[in-house]
């Protein structure tokens, strides 16, 4: 894939199962891209049970509990490698 070589920020990778519009293997397809140019910014997520509405538009707590928890080890990373500069 184009560019992954560019990014040097974690991405996770949310993946729904039952997603007909983001079909979970063009997800795969993107997260392994990304992690063959660096094992340690590629990350994924897999949740079942939800479609694409599901997923984008609908707060569910178990989706919703771990974006966050996510977002939090993502803020902390990124305070150690602003510390260490």
């Amino acid at each position: 894939m184009a560019n992954f070589d560019k990014i040097d920020i974690p991405v996770t990778f949310y993946i729904s199962l039952e997603d007909n519009l983001c079909r979970p293997d063009d997800i795969i397809l993107q997260y392994e891209a990304l992690r063959k140019v660096n094992k340690k910014l590629a990350h994924v997520k897999i949740f079942e049970g939800y479609n694409h509405i599901d997923f984008t538009y609908v707060n569910h707590h178990s989706m919703t509990s771990e974006v966050m928890k996510t977002l939090k080890q993502n803020q902390s990373l990124d305070r150690k490698r602003k510390n260490k500069k």
